[in-house]
Order: structure tokens, then C-alpha cells, then sequence
């Protein structure tokens, strides 16, 4: 009996030994750098403005350049008439185009006074802002998420 005893003590004693070669790592070797510093961030992406402009009656922008990313039109309508009779209509057209010869339907109309976005669906391009108004002062950005 003494004998299993011992038998059995001695290949638990070997058995442990193999387990701990087997679970610890490798020592770096001679002049190799280990660091724990966190992956660098993702750049975040934000609204930029890519064209502006404002006024109080029909107004026409200069050209600017849209890309594939997402895009939006930011307003902001103040009334003049002081009768709530505000009219704005917010185009945005191919560059070398205009209203008179292609016609075309607004990005937003506004009747009222405010302030507000909508989202663009325009393709990667050449535009500018065409602006009809009465009774109204308005500022627009058009914003592009980079």
C-alpha cells in the first residue's frame, strides 16, 4: 500500500511541474520592448460647414464641393412682416445650372419662423445655394460629416 502511496505522490509531483512550464510565458528576449498602451482613438466625426449664406430676399451663393459623405442643411428663418407672412424657399443647384432654365423643387420651404436641419441626398459635386424669399431674414449652412 505504502508503495502506491508514493507511486501516486510522485506522478502528481510531475504532473504539477509539466502544468506550470506549460502556462507561464516566454521571457522577452534581450532587447525587445513590450508596451500596454492603448490602441490610438478613431478620429471622430463631425459636421463642417462647407458653404454659407444669408440675407433677406433672393440671394444666389457661390459655388461649393460636396463629397460622399453625410450631408445636411441647417436654416434659420427670422420674420420681418411682423405678420407671420414669411416665405423662404432653400434650392440647391448644379454648379453652371440656375432656376430659370432647369426649374427644380426646394430643399426645404419654410412659412414660418425658425430654426431647423434637414438631411441632403445630393451626390458628390459641384452646387450652389439659390435662395427665394419675401418677408424673411435667413442664414443657411450646408454641413458635410468628416
Amino acid at each position: 500500500m505504502r508503495k502506491i502511496f508514493i507511486l501516486f505522490a510522485a506522478v502528481l509531483t510531475l504532473t504539477g511541474c509539466g502544468a506550470a512550464d506549460v502556462a507561464s510565458p516566454p521571457a522577452p528576449a534581450s532587447g525587445d520592448i513590450t508596451s500596454s498602451a492603448p490602441a490610438p482613438k478613431a478620429h471622430a466625426k463631425r459636421w463642417v460647414t462647407v458653404a454659407t449664406l444669408a440675407g433677406g430676399g433672393n440671394k444666389r451663393g457661390a459655388p461649393f464641393r460636396l463629397g460622399d459623405g453625410d450631408k445636411r442643411l441647417a436654416y434659420t428663418v427670422k420674420d420681418t412682416s411682423g405678420i407671420g407672412a414669411v416665405t423662404v424657399g432653400i434650392y440647391i443647384l448644379d454648379k453652371g445650372d440656375s432656376l430659370a432654365r432647369s426649374g427644380g423643387f426646394p430643399e426645404v420651404m419654410a412659412d414660418q419662423a425658425g430654426k431647423d436641419t434637414t438631411r441632403l441626398a445630393q451626390e458628390a459635386g459641384d452646387y450652389y445655394l439659390d435662395v427665394n424669399a419675401a418677408n424673411a431674414r435667413w442664414s443657411i449652412k450646408v454641413q458635410e460629416m468628416k
